[in-house]
């Protein structure tokens, strides 16, 4: 059953849900009277129509859209958008009574939890070099855009729009609609409310870059093959927001005792996608990895493996020491945090760190002892809010959690339950070697 499935299942089969779906409507129905307005209560207006509730009906109208976004999830659970559906529904459906407005707004609850959309925006990241003009990561699809630039639109074009390559995105509805795209595209295909497209899709375009980045060490070798890392974002170089032109030049002045200095120029890195990257994401090796990624089994390994590359990511954009830092924290938790609440955190996650990064036992009791100390600057950051945060902490902390996730994409099936891979773990902290045969 997928997943929009189970999300109206579990409203229509719960009466204490729709319970409150009546009980709201039959409160709408009465706030719209007359003898409602003249029993001094507040006036609301929605759809044009005036209502008037009290504080108990704003709490039953607060309760059940606190309860639709619940059941309907994180993705697609956009209060505002219940909101506006509960109303639409009161003031357009007069001829229906109050069970059967429930039965319907129950209906259109599901309905929304089907929401797909594509989501097209400006890719400053990477670059193609290459004849094929795109390639796709699970539904996240880098695109070279060219001539005719309708095909990234698959069809949705009316024939009397402008559409042009340019730098970057533009739009302008003087004199018809013109639409510039940049040479780059990314292409989102996100399940989620409208309210939440562009957030979902930003979260999945962060999750693909570092799959990228952390499946094919070929990258990071063509990049200084040819002449140099620059082109490459590095440990503890700050990476571009991936749908934004980065700026090249500072824009500050500073002080110093020598005058005043203007800061300089910077040449922003990107990925180079050419034949080779793209023969390797085309693998059915890496493409079962990134389907797995993006359509996790619930308590599955590519479930914590999706969570933390998107992390990785967020660390890698952040210009904050401090920031940085526990993104690639928040990044190693997800991949190695016990389900056991009760399990000591620092000790489970040091041990199972030190396992995946070799097997050499005296090797491990290095990496543990390091991850520890970098657990007493995470602890005073968090706990105490102390932000002095060293720079090679923060690119150890990197280098570790990128060197985590490389060596479980490299030897583990996705597909594996995280319990199993915990269990595995935890028998090679006795010396056994990792991965387990």
């Amino acid at each position: 059953m997928g997943n929009s499935a189970k999300i109206f299942q579990k409203i229509k089969n719960d009466p204490a849900f729709k319970s409150m779906c009546i009980e709201f409507f039959q409160m709408a129905e009465r706030a719209s009277s007359i003898n409602a307005r003249n029993e001094g209560r507040h006036m609301l207006m929605r759809n044009s129509q005036m209502f008037y509730v009290d504080d108990a009906s704003n709490t039953k109208l607060h309760d059940l859209l606190r309860a639709s976004v619940k059941k309907l999830g994180p993705s697609f659970g956009s209060t505002k958008e219940v909101d506006r559906l509960l109303w639409r529904i009161v003031c357009h459906d007069w001829s229906l009574n109050a069970d059967q407005k429930a039965t319907k707004f129950i209906e259109c609850l599901g309905d929304r939890a089907k929401s797909e959309y594509t989501y097209i925006c400006a890719n400053q990241l990477f670059r193609i070099r290459s004849k094929t003009r795109r390639v796709a990561v699970g539904p996240v699809e880098i695109i070279a855009a060219s001539d005719p630039v309708q095909d990234i639109f698959d069809g949705h074009v009316n024939p009397e729009w402008t559409l042009t390559l340019g730098p970057e995105y533009a739009f302008s509805s003087t004199n018809g609609v013109k639409i510039q795209l940049p040479q780059t595209c990314w292409k989102v295909l996100v399940q989620a409310s409208q309210s939440y497209v562009q957030e979902d899709a930003h979260w999945m375009i962060d999750v693909a870059i570092s799959l990228i980045r952390l499946s094919h060490e070929y990258l990071l070798l063509e990049a200084i093959h040819r002449g140099g890392p620059a082109l490459y974002p590095m440990v503890g170089k700050t990476e571009p927001m991936p749908m934004r032109i980065p700026e090249s030049e500072t824009n500050y002045l500073l002080l110093t005792p020598d005058g005043i200095s203007t800061g300089g120029m910077w040449l922003p890195p990107k990925y180079i996608i050419d034949d080779a990257v793209i023969s390797a994401m085309q693998a059915p090796d890496f493409t079962t990895k990134a389907q797995a990624i993006f359509a996790p089994d619930q308590g599955s390994l590519a479930e914590r493996v999706g969570q933390g590359l998107g992390w990785l990511t967020r660390g890698r954009q952040s210009e904050d020491r401090a920031e940085r830092f526990l993104f690639f924290f928040t990044a190693i938790e997800a991949l190695l945090s016990s389900d056991d609440k009760s399990a000591p955190v620092v000790q489970n996650v040091a041990r199972n760190a030190a396992v995946i990064l070799g097997n050499d036992v005296s090797e491990r009791a290095e990496n543990a002892s390091r991850i520890k100390a970098l657990y007493a600057d995470r602890s005073a950051l968090v706990h105490a809010g102390k932000r002095n945060v060293s720079e090679p902490a923060v690119n150890d902390a990197q280098k570790i959690s990128e060197e985590l996730y490389t060596r479980v994409l490299k030897h583990i099936p996705l597909n594996n339950s995280f319990s199993s891979f915990q269990i595995d773990l935890g028998r090679a902290t006795y010396g056994l070697p990792w991965p387990l045969a």
